[in-house]
């Protein structure tokens, strides 16, 4: 018994190193609103962290992005946005390794200085010289204070010291390059990196449940490649790729979705007249478009929308009535649309994804996991692991105290006593054996 606590005690010390930063996110559900209003709230998904920034320290809102992004703050130059922003000359410790601003081509990112500072993720962890970019123009289209980007390390020089997990794990704070994104509820989550679900909560995964699969890349970050994808039993699409962006809060359906569900579903209950006017309408939004309907609609008829893998075994499935959200008196539809003007026709699974599968990324290897048969909640992954350790570590000083103050004292006093008893029964023996003789000699 002892052997095996001296082993979960080392398998503990081993797997320590890992790293949870928090975030904040909105809720799902929001006021009524206009549609360009509700739009506008929704889009993109706001995942938040604040992390303290140089020396002195300013705190910084960091957004949580899969895609594209490398580390990256706003520097006080971009002074036409009000925003939280880094002003470098306060700080004691901040290090330009660029001389000027440089163009580095990103989506949405444009010039940029390659920089180190300290970054400070909580009272324990400090990381000194973390390199990082800093913005001297708008990090994306919605004015970000910074952006806590978790894209693949590449081979470009100009980002390949950049990467934030990497970083931490040059600098021992993690064991490993996987990291998952996981919902408390609906209003916070948290980042783990260094640390697979089974190892961070064994009571809700098990690691024979853990399958592995090689992601695609896309936009700097790990996809999906989809076999197939269906509506009820027909199939919408087939051999495409998919996009996992959890700051997305919907899902980005292309062309082929597009058409099916207008196929099968909106024409099916309206003629084309009434689904732009009043029953069922479409808000464009950034070149966007979200449609939504009046609740005289039945969604419950909207059939399942499946998902198949094709380097695995791995069907993703979303419920009809799943896909959409309520607000004052319409429904939405959680699948969104690139309109006519819009380039991009990539697939793309946003937060509904990600609150219903617990998914995991390795930067190193480009594998992404998942657990067989299990669909979180938003309650279903807890930290006990540490709390077992202690519990185990309290009954054994309990047991030991026990052995030392009771059980060991209360055997020694038996022993003490039992032996006084053989004393005095030696004695009282050999008394009577000299009075048996003392009679004896008279006689």
């Amino acid at each position: 018994m002892i052997l095996q606590i001296i082993i979960t005690i080392l398998h503990f010390y081993n797997i320590k190193n890992y790293i949870i930063i928090p975030f904040e996110t909105q809720e799902d559900k929001i006021q009524s609103l206009s549609h360009n209003s509700i739009m506008s709230t929704l889009f993109p998904n706001k995942i938040e962290t604040k992390i303290n920034v140089g020396t002195p320290y300013q705190e910084i809102p960091l957004r949580i992005k899969l895609l594209r992004y490398p580390i990256s703050i706003s520097s006080k130059s971009i002074n036409f946005y009000k925003m939280i922003k880094f002003d470098e000359e306060k700080s004691s410790t901040y290090k330009s390794i660029d001389l000027r601003p440089n163009y580095y081509g990103y989506q949405d990112f444009q010039l940029a200085k390659k920089s180190k500072e300290n970054f400070y993720l909580n009272e324990k962890i400090t990381l000194k010289n973390l390199t990082f970019f800093l913005a001297t123009y708008e990090l994306d289209n919605y004015k970000e204070s910074g952006v806590l980007g978790l894209r693949i390390p590449d081979n470009d020089y100009r980002t390949l010291d950049v990467n934030f997990i990497k970083q931490l794990k040059e600098r021992d704070l993690i064991n490993s390059y996987y990291f998952f994104l996981r919902y408390k509820n609906e209003k916070e989550g948290e980042l783990i990196i260094g640390i697979l679900p089974h190892q961070y909560d064994q009571i809700h995964f098990n690691e024979n449940n853990f399958v592995e699969f090689q992601g695609t890349i896309i936009n700097y970050s790990l996809g999906l490649l989809f076999k197939e994808a269906k509506y009820g039993n027909k199939i919408i699409d087939k051999e495409f790729e998919s996009e996992l962006a959890i700051e997305d809060n919907f899902i980005r359906g292309n062309k082929a979705f597009q058409n099916v569900l207008f196929d099968d579903y909106f024409k099916q209950y309206f003629n084309r007249k009434i689904c732009f006017n009043s029953s069922f309408d479409y808000v464009s939004f950034k070149k966007l478009e979200f449609y939504y309907c009046n609740k005289e609609i039945n969604i419950s008829e909207f059939q399942n929308i499946s998902f198949t893998i094709k380097n695995c075994d791995l069907e993703i499935q979303f419920e009809g009535k799943d896909l959409f959200f309520e607000n004052g008196d319409y429904y939405y539809f959680l699948i969104y649309f690139p309109n006519i003007y819009y380039s991009s026709s990539s697939f793309r699974l946003g937060k509904p994804f990600f609150k219903k599968y617990l998914i995991t990324f390795n930067q190193d290897t480009k594998m992404i996991g998942y657990y067989k048969n299990i669909i979180i909640n938003k309650n279903n992954i807890k930290n006990i692991y540490p709390w077992i350790i202690t519990l185990i570590c309290v009954f054994c000083m309990l047991l030991m105290g026990f052995y030392i103050f009771y059980y060991r004292p209360y055997k020694l006093r038996k022993k003490r006593a039992n032996e006084l008893d053989d004393d005095y029964e030696y004695v009282s023996n050999k008394k009577k054996d000299n009075n048996k003789n003392y009679f004896s000699i008279n006689e």
